[in-house]
């Protein structure tokens, strides 16, 4: 039986920040502050609904891989949000700054609401390892170093209940990035077919989306 089994329906309107990240967030030890999130060309779009195209790029920035990272370039799914460009590779993700993600704004939350990325909404939870997500009852299981998880070990349904997350949410928007890695890898082979330096990478796909 799936842990998340029967944990009722909520919705995830309205507030989104929550007291664990927020205590996550203070101590720096929270993923706003140890991880860089990956931005697709769907956070874009999702992204302009409610943000200028300067507004974005001043969210959103292409960078190097950053070394926690490396072992990304050897999975299939997550090879997809990087792109190769002499010798090096790159990425959407938000900007840091003063050790943070840009959007994190201290002792509140995420200023982006629910707008933030597909990786923010997910984590900590993914689609089981080697298992294809489809329909509406594929394998989850916690596959990243959230704090709840690993420091407080907290169950997949307390976390849940703490992130106010169904596992029929959790489902549909794990499906959305399952479609979205692999929209973004085509995206990005399709820049690489074109020459397009890094420096430019993120103009091209808020034009070509």
């Amino acid at each position: 039986m799936s842990p998340f089994r029967g944990y009722p329906s909520t919705s995830r309107a309205g507030c989104v920040t929550h007291n664990l990240c927020l205590r996550c967030a203070s101590l720096g030890l929270g993923c706003c502050s140890r991880c860089r999130p990956f931005i697709l060309a769907e956070d874009l779009r999702l992204l302009l609904k409610n943000y200028s195209t300067e507004e974005v790029k001043a969210i959103v920035e292409v960078g190097l891989i950053p070394a926690m990272y490396f072992h990304h370039l050897l999975d299939p799914e997550m090879n997809q949000i990087y792109y190769f460009w002499e010798n090096a590779y790159y990425r959407l993700q938000t900007r840091f700054l003063r050790g943070s993600c840009v959007a994190l704004v201290p002792g509140k939350g995420c200023s982006l609401g629910n707008s933030r990325p597909l990786i923010c909404r997910v984590w900590p939870f993914w689609w089981k390892s080697g298992s294809n997500p489809s329909g509406d009852n594929f394998p989850i299981e916690i596959n990243g170093d959230c704090m709840m998880a690993t420091l407080w070990s907290m169950s997949p349904r307390e976390i849940l209940r703490e992130f106010r997350y169904s596992e029929s949410e959790l489902r549909k928007d794990l499906l959305t990035m399952s479609k979205a890695l692999k929209e973004h890898g085509e995206i990005l082979k399709e820049a690489a077919k074109r020459r397009i330096p890094p420096n430019e990478l993120l103009s091209w796909i808020l034009n070509t989306i």
